[in-house]
């Protein structure tokens, strides 16, 4: 959140001198809320009109992990004389990321259930190699979900997410494994692929097990 204070006049001592008192009471007021030292930042502006008239500005850009703390303390400036907070804004965390990384796993998955219509017409769908590169697109897309993962999730709905984010994946190991586990050399790279399966499905374990606890 950021708190701007800001004073206007035709003397640029007085000017900074007001602001200067006004911007030490609000720094008290954050430390008295119990925030942490806010990062400051100064702007000194002056502009014409029927005199000269000068304006000192100074932001407190104040951080918090509780939005709620945030906004009591918007509440208590908002309206002062010279003060100017800003609303609240909670800031965009890695976490942030992973269900839209699961979604978009999910639309890339997908496109494994449909075999491409103009490659390879005579082979098999489970052997074509477009289907096993965005398959390994969707399992790199679920893996970087469950590594940013926060514990903010309701766990029955992270799961859920996890489950059906991941169903297209687990019918293309399905279709696949009937000819790439017959075929020596492809053999290998599916045991590959589903090593890859497993780890991902490990680190979802985890992180839907830890969030579950740190929830309880």
């Amino acid at each position: 959140m950021a708190v701007n204070v800001s004073a206007r006049g035709a003397s640029r001592d007085a000017v900074l001198r007001e602001e200067r008192a006004v911007f030490a009471a609000v720094l008290r007021r954050i430390e008295n809320a119990g925030f942490d030292a806010p990062e400051q930042l100064r702007e000194a502006e002056s502009m014409g009109d029927t005199g000269i008239i000068f304006i000192e500005t100074r932001t407190a850009i104040v951080r918090d992990e509780d939005d709620r703390r945030l906004l009591r303390l918007y509440r208590s400036l908002y309206g002062a004389s010279g003060i100017t907070p800003s609303d609240p804004v909670r800031a965009v965390r890695p976490a942030d990321v992973a269900f839209p990384l699961l979604l978009i796993a999910l639309l890339v998955g997908m496109a494994t259930l449909e075999p491409f219509p103009r490659f390879d017409r005579a082979a098999p769908a489970a052997t074509r190699p477009g289907l096993a590169i965005i398959t390994g697109f969707a399992l790199g897309l679920l893996a970087a979900a469950a590594v940013l993962a926060g514990p903010g999730w309701p766990p029955l709905f992270q799961a859920a997410a996890v489950v059906v984010a991941s169903i297209p994946v687990v019918l293309w190991f399905v279709r696949a494994r009937a000819v790439w586990d017959r075929n020596v050399a492809l053999r290998g790279p599916y045991r590959a692929f589903a090593a890859t399966a497993a780890l991902v499905a490990a680190g979802w374990t985890i992180a839907i097990i830890a969030g579950a606890q740190r929830s309880s």
